[in-house]
Formats: structure tokens, C-alpha cells, sequence
């Protein structure tokens, strides 16, 4: 009988160690690999929606300030106010009003 407790394997458990450890690093690397490329797919997603949001907001905000611009043209003041028996003021009937003076802003803190 032959015992093998101090038998050596041929070449050793360098080169075992060794492509253990280059698998374990090309594995890790293809999984990165996945992973960035899944990433960049869910942030393509992201920023179309982005996109198509700021064009819908764009659009609804010209819509907003045509709007603005449409409701407070005087042609349009001066229509239902002579129908309703108004007229403009003439220049004695006319009081001006001291510009209010610019305030500082607060910076949050209120004073007593």
C-alpha cells in the first residue's frame, strides 16, 4: 500500500489558484459589462420621458402666455367696460400714487 499524504499535485496549486482567479475576474468583468449596458438603456428611457415632458410643458407654457396676452389686451378690457357704462378718466380725475419703497428681502428671518 502506498500512502499519499505528502503527495504533490503536478505543477502545484499555482496555476489552479491562478485561472480560479483570472474566471472569477473575466466573470466579473462580463457582469459590469451587463450591468452598464442595462443602465444606459434605463437612462435612455429616462431622458426620452424627460424630453417629452419638457416639450409638452414648453408648449403649454406659449399657450399660457398667448393666453396672458390675449385677456389682457385693452381692445378687450375697454369692449365690456363701455357697455357697462365706464369710461376713461380724464386728466383732473386722475390721482398718482407715490411708488411704494423697495423692501430688503427677509433672508428667512422675521423681526420682532
Amino acid at each position: 500500500m502506498t500512502e499519499r499524504t505528502g503527495a504533490r499535485v503536478p505543477g502545484g496549486w499555482r496555476p489552479l489558484v491562478r485561472g480560479t482567479v483570472l474566471t472569477a475576474w473575466i466573470v466579473s468583468c462580463f457582469l459590469f459589462l451587463i450591468w452598464a449596458r442595462a443602465r444606459s438603456f434605463s437612462l435612455g428611457y429616462h431622458l426620452a420621458e424627460a424630453k417629452s415632458e419638457h416639450r409638452r410643458l414648453s408648449d403649454e407654457g406659449r399657450a399660457l402666455t398667448l393666453e396672458l396676452t390675449s385677456l389682457s389686451a385693452p381692445e378687450r378690457i375697454r369692449g365690456p367696460g363701455t357697455e357697462a357704462g365706464l369710461r376713461a378718466p380724464k386728466p383732473e380725475e386722475v390721482v398718482a400714487l407715490p411708488a411704494p419703497e423697495p423692501t430688503k428681502p427677509s433672508r428667512g428671518r422675521v423681526k420682532p
